[in-house]
Order: C-alpha cells, then sequence, then structure tokens
C-alpha cells in the first residue's frame, strides 16, 4: 500500500490533492497495519505472553524511531551545511537509500526467521 502511494501519488505530485491522497493512503495503511500487529504478534508466538512479546516488540519499534531519526537529521543538517541544492538532494538521497537498505534488511529478518518449535503443532 505504501509502495501505492509514493508511487503514484507522493513521486510525481503537483498538486496539492495529489499529496493529500498519497499521505492518507499512507496513513490508512499504517494504521490497519499497526492495530493489526498485536494479534500477529500471538499468532506467531501464542497468546500465553501476548503483553510481554508486544511490549518488546513495541518498545524496538520505538528506539529505533529515536535513534534513527537523530542519525538521518544530523545527515540532512550536514548536507545543508555545504549550501548547495545538489548537497541537499544527495543528503535525502543517502536518507532514503538508507531507509531502502534497512527495509531490505528487515524483509530478509522476515524471510529468516522461523516461528518458535515449541508453538508448532503437527497434525
Amino acid at each position: 500500500m505504501y509502495v501505492i502511494a509514493c508511487l503514484f501519488f507522493l513521486r510525481s505530485a503537483q498538486y496539492f490533492w495529489q499529496v493529500l491522497i498519497g499521505l492518507c493512503v499512507v496513513g490508512f495503511a499504517y494504521g490497519g497495519y499497526l492495530a493489526m500487529m498485536p494479534s500477529f504478534c500471538a499468532d506467531y508466538y501464542g497468546s500465553k505472553n501476548v503483553g510481554a512479546n508486544y511490549g518488546i516488540l513495541f518498545s524496538a519499534w520505538g528506539i529505533s524511531a529515536l535513534v534513527f531519526t537523530q542519525v538521518f537529521a544530523r545527515i540532512i543538517t550536514a548536507a545543508k551545511a555545504v549550501g548547495t541544492p545538489e548537497a541537499l538532494a544527495g543528503g535525502y538521497k543517502t536518507v532514503y537509500y538508507s531507509l531502502a537498505a534497512l527495509s531490505a534488511f528487515g524483509l530478509i529478518l522476515a524471510i529468516i526467521v522461523k516461528r518458535p518449535m515449541h508453538e508448532v503443532k503437527s497434525d
């Protein structure tokens, strides 16, 4: 859903309504996913410790939001200090490539991680 919003609405937006539609699509997809995270966690690890498991998951999400916003802010600040539009564009490009690499890393982790063996039931 994010890809659709970014690809069709936000990347080539020339009018306010295009940006608004793109941001709404991202917001609706994000809100829906955030609402489903506790049930995904319970399905994956079982419902016995869902509160603790979801707390760890949500804490990691929050800590990464704090850490990476600071890292990316430093990259943009350094690019702004150069004072040219090309340097600023290069700073944003660095940030977006870093985000793409982190997303790819998360995808690889999602593929590698398996359900805990004590939760797998063979029929």
